[in-house]
């Protein structure tokens, strides 16, 4: 039980650290550039998250389960073709995002959109670099130094957005030069120690269609679902921003980034899980073990919920010198998203454990479509509040979807 606890430690301390720097330089950003100028920047940074989703899903995700397969003894060879692979993605996206600030300032010649984009489009690789670093470090078990680069990372960029701050340069420009500037500090950090820890056990090379045709099968599924997990978290920042209503976007961040805690403890969670429900094949065990894991991750996040609805409104008058908007309305959505989150996190676990990415996809596909429908409506209609209710249903509608297919294996005695 230790040794567990020990281990799950160790995976939310690894993967948390980059979730605790987007939720420290949230913070620092909507309380020091302002709301609207810090909409525009989440927008902005909402469309590298979807780029970096789509770099997960068809480049990081195949590279962490075939390094450890098929190419075991080709690592070295292999490791060295996804960087290559790597930096063609990042240089083409990069291109698209320049291509969509030109597209913006052509039709809306003074939106800032524009302009944030375009910086985006400078740093997209570095970003990019640094993410994929990370999971290099986690394929050769480095999750130490991964963790060790990612306080310096925490620590630089802090410093940097203070030194901006107090010498009067902050803008969205030079945030992003900044991030973009940490990113490539610490991806070679992490190169340079993965170079210390690979070793060349083979001499056949391989080749980038090789990589591809590996990589086919899993894209197939992890591609489309990994867009449509996107959509329910990052869609209205846009919107709000895209209507003129850059403020509400920044505001409608800074409030949901009072969750990033919790949601970071039950994503990292999430991932440890299933390990363990893939190894536990026996259809009582795993149902005992599922049955487990779900009171385990409500006991965390309801606690972590009491905190949010006592203090919530609390903190965010003490960080942004403002009341929170609507906040008993506000901090009950908040507590009920955490909670569906955590349901949805470990009831993923358990599909993806059973190798059912179809179940997932669907699932993802129900809160992306409804986003984008009803849930922009709503938004639209309500604003701040409309938005965080819908992203609360989104992700309601995607879990109950996942219910619905539990039932249908218990009743086919299929787990």
């Amino acid at each position: 039980m230790i040794s567990k606890i020990g281990h799950y430690s160790s995976v939310i301390n690894e993967q948390g650290i980059y979730a605790l720097a987007n939720f420290l330089t949230t913070i620092l950003l909507a309380k020091w550039l302002g709301f609207e100028d810090f909409g525009y920047f989440t927008s902005g940074y909402s469309i590298i998250l979807l780029v970096g989703t789509i770099q997960s899903s068809i480049i990081i995700e195949p590279m962490l389960i075939f390094s450890e397969r098929k190419y075991k003894d080709q690592k070295y060879f292999y490791i060295h073709a996804i960087i290559f692979s790597n930096i063609i993605f990042s240089i083409a996206f990069s291109i698209v995002i320049f291509g969509a600030s030109i597209a913006i300032d052509f039709f809306s010649p003074d939106n800032k959109l524009s302009d944030t984009l375009y910086y985006y489009s400078l740093v997209l690789p570095l970003i990019l670099l640094l993410l994929l670093a990370r999971k290099i470090c986690l394929s050769y078990r480095l999750i130490n130094h991964s963790a060790v680069i990612g306080y310096l990372y925490i620590i630089g960029s802090t410093i940097s957005l203070y030194v901006l701050k107090e010498s009067n340069n902050l803008s969205i420009r030079n945030t992003i030069m900044a991030i973009g500037a940490w990113s490539l500090v610490s991806s070679l950090l992490s190169i340079w120690i993965i170079r210390t820890k690979e070793s060349q056990k083979s001499a056949k090379r391989i080749s980038q269609r090789e990589i591809l045709l590996s990589h086919k099968d899993y894209i197939k599924w992890s591609l489309p679902t990994a867009f449509f997990s996107w959509i329910p978290g990052n869609t209205y920042y846009i919107f709000l921003t895209a209507i003129g209503k850059s403020e509400l976007s920044g505001l409608l961040k800074a409030i949901i980034n009072m969750t990033t805690p919790i949601t970071q403890v039950n994503i990292s969670l999430g991932n440890v899980f299933i390990k363990e429900l893939a190894e536990n094949n026996n259809n009582t065990n795993q149902r005992k073990n599922f049955t487990k894991r779900i009171n385990l991750i409500l006991a965390v996040n309801i606690c972590l919920s009491m905190f949010l609805l006592y203090f919530g409104a609390s903190v965010f008058n003490a960080l942004y010198k403002k009341n929170l908007y609507n906040a008993n309305l506000t901090l009950w959505l908040l507590c009920s998203f955490a909670i569906v989150h955590a349901l949805l996190s470990v009831t993923i676990a358990f599909f993806r454990a059973q190798e059912n990415p179809k179940a997932v996809f669907f699932s993802f596909l129900i809160s992306g479509l409804f986003s984008l429908s009803i849930g922009i409506y709503i938004s639209y209609k309500f604003e701040v509040a409309g938005a965080l209710f819908s992203v609360l249903i989104a992700y309601l509608t995607g879990y109950i979807y996942l219910v619905r297919e539990l039932k249908l294996r218990k009743n086919e005695k299929a787990y």
